[in-house]
């Protein structure tokens, strides 16, 4: 009874990550440029904003942003996890990549870069204290950082190739994919193109489902 429970719980866990990915390959490229790079836009200029008002609400204000500056980042890799692992299953068998390492640099790249994204914000120098520990914490930070956007970049790769088989339903070498790999990479541009041709794959697929 209580493995039947627990594959149930599974199973409509994953129905609904199913969900929220095809959502977002369904949003329109300004829904999404809003989402990442609109809400971005809003958060940085928030500090001349900031300076009107009053300490006290100044206070609830940065606590409130700060917050809300987690969400283009997480919806940016939702998007990332989502065109690469739904286009692939799109695909025909024989043409459908190994999605282990694609699995494998995402979680990487987004714990690395989260974890010093949220260093960043919260600007721990006063929770590190000391000028020596704070050095080696920020050395230590840009090793893992190059590490974090190895996976980044080999994570964009897949979802390139993997949008490129799924137009074509062909096999493509590198330089069949490479434009895609930059508008991705230069994600603010490159989604006014990549996010329509990403709505006509899922229109397609929900055609052929009908």
């Amino acid at each position: 009874m209580f493995v039947l429970t627990y594959h149930v719980g599974y199973l409509s866990q994953r129905i609904k990550a199913a969900e929220l990915m095809k959502l977002l390959l369904k949003l329109k490229h300004w829904q999404l440029f809003l989402l990442t790079v609109g809400v971005s836009m809003i958060i940085a200029i928030y500090p001349a904003i900031s300076m009107l008002a009053n300490e006290e609400d100044r206070f609830v204000y940065n606590a409130v942003v700060r917050y809300i500056t987690i969400l283009p980042f997480l919806i940016y890799f939702l998007w990332i996890w989502s065109v690469g692992t739904l286009l692939n299953e799109y695909i025909t068998d024989e043409l459908k990549i190994s999605s282990t390492n694609f699995f494998i640099s995402v979680g990487v790249a987004f714990f690395i870069l989260f974890f010093l994204f949220v260093f960043n914000v919260l600007n721990w120098d006063d929770i590190l204290g000391h000028a020596d520990s704070t050095f080696w914490a920020y050395l230590g930070s840009v090793m893992v950082l190059f590490v974090g956007i190895f996976a980044w970049l080999f994570s964009l790769n897949f979802v390139a190739k993997t949008l490129v088989r799924s137009e074509r339903e062909l096999h493509v070498n590198p330089a069949d994919y490479y434009g895609e790999y930059i508008m991705i990479l230069f994600f603010p541009i490159g989604i006014w193109i990549i996010q329509p041709r990403i709505n006509r794959i899922m229109h397609r697929v929900e055609k052929t489902e009908k």
